[in-house]
């Protein structure tokens, strides 16, 4: 919750959550362990997201570099993509990969 400032100003939600989080979350001799779950959680994810995107590309490489080149050049300049802030769904070349990975992720 410190991380998301506009949650302060729920003080029911927040009195809630922390409940919560100390039901599931809080064993004795380890008190709670919210926090490393969700590290562990996120490390295990983005190490399969890796895995699969990776194998994807190798399996559609061709494909792969044709489509960001294209993407590039439609929108790009000097084959260059101006970064956007988040979230990252603006940005085409962001959209053209997720597109990929949708479409080929599953072969």
């Amino acid at each position: 919750a410190q991380d998301l400032p506009y949650i302060k100003t729920h003080k029911t939600a927040l009195l809630l959550s922390k409940r919560l989080a100390n039901v599931f979350f809080t064993f004795p001799g380890h008190g709670n362990i919210l926090t490393p779950w969700l590290e562990g959680r996120l490390e295990a994810y983005s190490k399969l997201w890796q895995r699969e995107i990776e194998q994807c590309i190798e399996s559609h490489r061709k494909e792969f570099e044709s489509r960001v080149a294209t993407t590039l050049a439609k929108h790009g300049s000097a084959g260059r993509l101006p970064l956007l802030d988040w979230p990252l769904v603006r940005c085409p070349l962001a959209k053209e990969f997720f597109a990929f990975i949708q479409e080929r992720g599953q072969t």
